[in-house]
């Protein structure tokens, strides 16, 4: 059977979109422009085509293959302070209402910024309500991105209320619950009328991310994590203790965190030689944690790019996103990887055996005491040499130092919890990246 032209994800058709917006600059850092680039790329990766109309005076943006972008508003200008409404104020209101019932055929939903809300746009504010009136199909979803002010307190006439009236089918959109009822209050409306999206900010574009982070960053959702580490190795030094990483990785799990740990590596799992054998000895302790695929990344496998090592444009990117880096190695003079990640303010928790970098880190990091975990295997399990079979007491190891892993990984969260910087870095990362408000603020409103 044939589908239809309609996107279906299960069995729910997806409604045709539309956004208004006026600004003609879609290169500010802080504006609505920024917003509504959250919201097209949020769109277009749900599958929605979406509809952007724009003044004619405004280029498009990206993703021209798959957004309908209209530049057909005209600039109708509007003193705000000692504007007229006189034949010319509504004549350009006309020419607004025309180009918007003209371009909104078709459509199920509109979403729009400031219309009904900015002095100066009174005139776009005039023509959305009739249009409104003529298409009666339309729901609509007007955005605020100011602070509400009052109600005045004397009655005013036409079209100067308008700024203060509900309009049918309409929902507005305040982008902070405690700012909702002051929205109401404006358009007296019931407090239930006015629903709340955070601005969303797109923190790939902010940590400037290439694109084979960006696609690592969306397919193990690496931003909606608790707890992201990463550690560039070359997996054959196990004198690096990359099992004691996972070790903690899965202590912070079993504690209730979403987790990641990235091992930023050089591809060895087609090699006979001993990286190929570390990969697969990592992956199985991996799998006997508790930890999914998903949880334990090495990068060499992810892109043919990377299958040689990390270049540091990427391992810097990683860290960006990353809030812990853990150095379990004793036996080292220096590292650079531990000061790229101080660099890129991660919570450091470092071998307490690791002398050689104490007189840099001093008191700035969290010391953790850990084994040698090959030599305290050796010596509990009473093995001369590392020979085939043994790669199970590691994790027999774990199991018997639970305990201690346990309140390592309780003092990690402490100290990301105390620490009001790591703590609100964490947070915005993780709540207010654009796909999480897409799919938890702004996608439910399309589907009601």
């Amino acid at each position: 059977m044939k589908e239809s032209k309609d996107d279906i994800k299960g069995c729910f058709v997806l409604k045709k979109i539309a956004i208004i917006v006026l600004s003609s600059n879609w290169d500010s850092a802080y504006s609505v422009a920024s917003v509504v680039k959250t919201q097209i790329r949020s769109l277009v990766r749900a599958g929605y085509s979406p509809r952007v109309l724009l003044l004619k005076s405004s280029p498009p943006w990206i993703l021209r293959s798959k957004v309908d972008y209209r530049m057909c508003l005209p600039n109708v200008k509007y003193d705000e302070h000692n504007g007229k409404a006189n034949a010319q104020f509504f004549k350009g209101v006309h020419s607004i209402s025309r180009a918007l019932e003209k371009n909104l055929q078709g459509i199920d939903i509109v979403l729009s910024h400031d219309l009904l809300y900015l002095r100066l746009l009174l005139p776009y504010n005039l023509a959305v309500r009739i249009v409104g009136q003529k298409l009666k199909k339309l729901h609509w979803l007007h955005w605020a991105h100011s602070s509400p002010f009052s109600r005045p307190r004397r009655k005013i006439g036409y079209p100067y209320n308008m700024l203060y009236r509900d309009m049918p089918r309409s929902r507005f959109v305040s982008v902070t619950k405690a700012q909702a009822r002051g929205y109401a209050r404006r358009y007296a409306v019931a407090d239930s009328k006015v629903v709340t999206v955070y601005n969303p900010r797109a923190t790939q574009d902010f940590m400037t991310l290439g694109p084979i982070v960006r696609k690592l960053v969306e397919k193990y959702r690496l931003f909606e994590a608790d707890i992201v580490a990463v550690m560039p190795t070359v997996l054959s030094r196990i004198h690096k203790q990359q099992e004691v990483t996972l070790y903690l990785i899965a202590a912070l799990k079993d504690a209730g965190k979403k987790v990641r740990l990235v091992f930023a590596d050089a591809y060895a799992l087609r090699r006979k030689d001993n990286e190929g054998v570390r990969m697969l000895q990592l992956k199985w302790l991996s799998r006997k944690l508790g930890l999914s695929e998903g949880e334990v990344v090495f990068t060499s496998e992810t892109n043919t790019k990377l299958k040689d090592g990390c270049p540091a444009k990427v391992i810097k990117e990683l860290l960006q996103i990353s809030n812990v880096y853990i150095h379990p190695s004793g036996y080292e003079t220096g590292s650079l990887a531990l000061m790229e990640a101080a660099l890129t303010k991660n919570l450091c928790i470092i071998n307490k055996d690791l002398a050689s970098i104490k007189e840099i880190v001093k008191k700035d990091a969290l010391w953790l005491k850990f084994d040698s975990v090959v030599r305290a295997i050796k010596k509990k399990y009473k093995i001369r040499r590392l020979k085939d079979g043994f790669y199970k007491y590691f994790y027999s190891y774990y199991q018997d130092n639970r305990a201690s892993f346990k309140a390592y990984a309780r003092k990690i969260i402490n100290t990301l919890e105390e620490d009001r910087s790591l703590s609100l870095f964490s947070r915005v990362k993780k709540e207010l990246n654009e796909q999480i408000i897409f799919e938890t603020q702004l996608k439910p409103l399309l589907e009601e």
